[in-house]
Order: C-alpha cells, then sequence, then structure tokens
C-alpha cells in the first residue's frame, strides 16, 4: 500500500514550473525519473545545481570531503532569523565549538538512560489527558505531538517544565514555517542576501513570541542559580569552569532556540506520521500491539523496558525512511572539486533529498510501501547506505538517538491504551516547508483498546 505524496509529473518541470511548486511545496518538483536517476542537474542563474541520489555521491560530501563542502545559502537564509548562528548553520571552528559544547548533552548510554524516564513521565501525562476524553473524540495530533515533544525537550534539556508556553511554541512556528519556511527563491536564483524576501516582517514576530519563551526559560534558569549537571544551562556553565571558550550570551541564546525548536520540531512531525500510518495499515498495528501487549503486560514502562520493543523500534524506522522531518539539505561547493567524473565549480549547489534516497527504486524493495519488517534485521539499516534520516558524517544530528528513544517510547505507550484512526473525509498531504509536516494537519479519533 503506497501513502500519500504529492503528485509525481512524468517529465522534470520547466523552469518556471519548477520554480512555483518548490514555492509551494519542495516535494512537489520531483518527477518520476527523480526515484530512479542517479544524478540529476539543473542550471541556476550563475551556478549549477546537482541532485545527488548516489550513495558513493552522497557519502563524500557528508563523509568523507565533509569539509569541502559547506551548508548553503539555501539552508541558513531561512534559519537566521530564527537559530541565530547556531551549531546547525555555524562552520568550521565556530561550528566544533558548538559541536563540543552541546553533543555531549544528549549522547552516551547513562545520559540517555536518565532521559528514558523524563519521556516516560510525559507521555503518561499526555495518556492520562486523553483518558478524560469521550470515546471518539478528536484529536489534531499535530498539536498533541508537539505539545509532548516539546515538554520533553525542556524537560531534558532545560529542567523546565513549558507546560503553556507549548501553545506559543505551535503557534509561532507555524506562522514561520508558513512565511521564511517557504524555499527562498530570490536565494536559489542568485540574489544578494541584504534584500527583503517575502514574508520576513511576519516572521520577525514569530521569532520574537519564541525569544519570549525561552527568555522565560532563561530567567527560570538564572532564578535557580543555573543549570545542574544534566541540563544544558549546567553543561555551558561547566564549561566556562574548566577554562574552555565559552559562549556569549548571544550564541546560548541560539543554542537554546536550537535545542527547543529543532529538538522537538522534528521528533513531533515524526510521531504525527507514525499515528498517521499505524492507522491506515491493521497488519502492522496489531503486530505492534501484540509485542508491546507481552513485553509490558499493561503496566507502564521502567527505564530500559523500550529496549525490549525491537518491532516498535523498527516502525519507528520506517516512518522515518517514508517521511524523514528533514526531508532534503544542501551544500556548496568551497571550490573546484571532483565528484565521480564530473568536475564542479566552486559554489555548485548540491542538493541531498532523504525523501528521494528512502524511496529510490534502485535500492528499496518495494519503496512507497510502509513495511517496517525491513529494519528487523539489526544490519539492515547499517549496510543501506541510502538511509539517512539524521543525516551522516561530522554534521550528524547530534539528537539522534534522544529522538529515536521518544518516539518509540510515545509509539508503545500509546499503543498500550488506546488505538488514532483518521477522521474520515480528512486529506493528508506531507508539505515540505523546512521540515515534512501534514499540511492541513492531522485530526485523529481517540478509542480505547
Amino acid at each position: 500500500m503506497s501513502h500519500p505524496c504529492p503528485a509525481m509529473p512524468a517529465r522534470p518541470l520547466a523552469p518556471w514550473q519548477w520554480l512555483t511548486a518548490a514555492r509551494d511545496n519542495s516535494l512537489s518538483i520531483w518527477h518520476q525519473g527523480a526515484f530512479t536517476e542517479l544524478l540529476m542537474h539543473r542550471r541556476l542563474p550563475g551556478r549549477d545545481l546537482w541532485v545527488l541520489n548516489n550513495p558513493g555521491d552522497v557519502r563524500q560530501v557528508l563523509v568523507r570531503e565533509a569539509e569541502y563542502y559547506i551548508k548553503s545559502a539555501e539552508t541558513w537564509r531561512p534559519l537566521r532569523p530564527l537559530l541565530g548562528r547556531s551549531l546547525f548553520i555555524s562552520e568550521d571552528e565556530d561550528w566544533r565549538l558548538r559541536r563540543r559544547a552541546i553533543a555531549p548533552l544528549l549522547t552516551g548510554h547513562e545520559r540517555l538512560h536518565a532521559y528514558e524516564g523524563l519521556m516516560i513521565e510525559a507521555v503518561d501525562e499526555m495518556l492520562s489527558r486523553w483518558e478524560m476524553l469521550e470515546q471518539g473524540a478528536e484529536l489534531e495530533m499535530s498539536w498533541e505531538c508537539t505539545r509532548l515533544a516539546a515538554e520533553v525537550v525542556s524537560r531534558a534539556l532545560f529542567s523546565f517544565r513549558l507546560e503553556g508556553h507549548a501553545r506559543t511554541v505551535y503557534e509561532a512556528l507555524n506562522r514561520y514555517q508558513d512565511t521564511l519556511g517557504r524555499l527562498d527563491l530570490m536565494s536559489l536564483l542568485g540574489l544578494p542576501s541584504w534584500l527583503p524576501r517575502p514574508g520576513e516582517r511576519e516572521a520577525r514576530r514569530a521569532v520574537v513570541r519564541l525569544e519570549g519563551v525561552v527568555e522565560t526559560i532563561l530567567e527560570a534558569v538564572r532564578r535557580r542559580g543555573g543549570g545542574d549537571h544534566r541540563d544544558l544551562p549546567g553543561l555551558l556553565m561547566r564549561a566556562d569552569t574548566k577554562g574552555h571558550e565559552t559562549l556569549n550570551s548571544t550564541q546560548v541564546r541560539d543554542e537554546f532556540m536550537l535545542a527547543l525548536l529543532a529538538g522537538h520540531e522534528t521528533t513531533a512531525n515524526a510521531l504525527c506520521w507514525a499515528y498517521y500510518l499505524l492507522s491506515q495499515d491493521e497488519r502492522v498495528r496489531s503486530a505492534l500491539e501484540t509485542e508491546v501487549d507481552r513485553e509490558l503486560a499493561g503496566a507502564t514502562p521502567t527505564p530500559g523496558d523500550l529496549a525490549r520493543l525491537p518491532y516498535v523500534s523498527a516502525v519507528v524506522s520506517e516512518v522515518l525512511r517514508l517521511y524523514p522531518p528533514i526531508y532534503q539539505f544542501t551544500r556548496q561547493a568551497r571550490g573546484e572539486s571532483r565528484l565521480g567524473q564530473r568536475t564542479l565549480a566552486t559554489g555548485s549547489l548540491l542538493v541531498i533529498s532523504p525523501w528521494l534516497l528512502h524511496r529510490h527504486h534502485r535500492f528499496w524493495k518495494q519503496p512507497h510501501a510502509f513495511q517496517p519488517e525491513r529494519f528487523l534485521d539489526a544490519g539492515g539499516r547499517r549496510r543501506n547506505q541510502c538511509y539517512i534520516p539524521f543525516g551522516a558524517g561530522p554534521r550528524v544530528c547530534p539528537g539522534a538517538g534522544f529522538a529515536m528513544q521518544e518516539l518509540v517510547c510515545a509509539v508503545a505507550m500509546s499503543a498500550q491504551r488506546f488505538r488514532l484512526d483518521l477522521r474520515p473525509g480528512a486529506v493528508v498531504e506531507p508539505l515540505g516547508r523546512l521540515t515534512l509536516r501534514p499540511r492541513y494537519g492531522l485530526p485523529m479519533l481517540l478509542s480505547r483498546r
């Protein structure tokens, strides 16, 4: 069974059609052949655009020669007002400083084990709210998933209960994605970055609202005398006592904003798609419920229990294959370089699209089908170099383990007590903005098991 994706034209779009489609939905630019070709080329004003669908080329750009390919203006320009010069955007030594400061917070078995308890607590609170609803009640899952993911990241990274501020984050980020979250055609066409972009004023209002939430968190940190050894404020303060180069106040703001937004937005969208896909496949949903019932026996899980749920983990991996939250990213060649038999000119724009790679007909059987079993082989994911939901190489997402753990936790605990089914007549379409989200939301009906 195939699942929603924008219509795929039989042939490549003409330049003006391509630009119009990209502005509306970045997924709709891909024709049918894009899922079978290994390398595609398009000439832009003043430079070349290359789409890399060959795993070897992708690994060259992201892993083996990552220092020669930097994040392009198409990546950082729409994010700069939101994330400043944070870890996601920065380059070279600035990036290395930030990575050294932030990565320890999101990696390591002991730290992730400690976070598992916070995740279980937050999911249990969400499910307790659902228990108060009538059978068949309608939930807007894009909001429910955002509320949960934002609460988890706030408690884990800031030791702060977000609670009522989650609605501000949800609404402001939606507004931002509808304005500056669209593809920046002016950068793509080579226009200078100082020229105003459509929607900048409205996007700035959204940023001000988000900065208000970050300032509330920072003020709470200041009132309690700083962070502790388990959260982001404490980690940054410890760096100072060890004599390392530290982040200034602007850099701290940027990293707090990145942690809050990137830390929840991608996970929330992936969780939305998980609930949707499970609602569309009774076979998979029943298999998942069987594993959860057998391993958890109706009890609220405790840290360590999630490791006993390989099928739930496979479901999450397959969700990330079909609907990768970061569905596309770009790199720019610092200088002239070789890619296979091709010579790339300085400034060439390279597009790497997990949306294409994860559905490529040369590398996946039934690529558009929802088949979690393909990930039950522990080595399957490692062997398939086309699977990059969190990127690859030195800039791989440091929060990958955190996100996987949270998704498994939410999917498993939800399945213990509830089923969610798409509201009849609801239209579901993936929309490519800054992240891959349901274009019209995701209205679902709640029933108790």
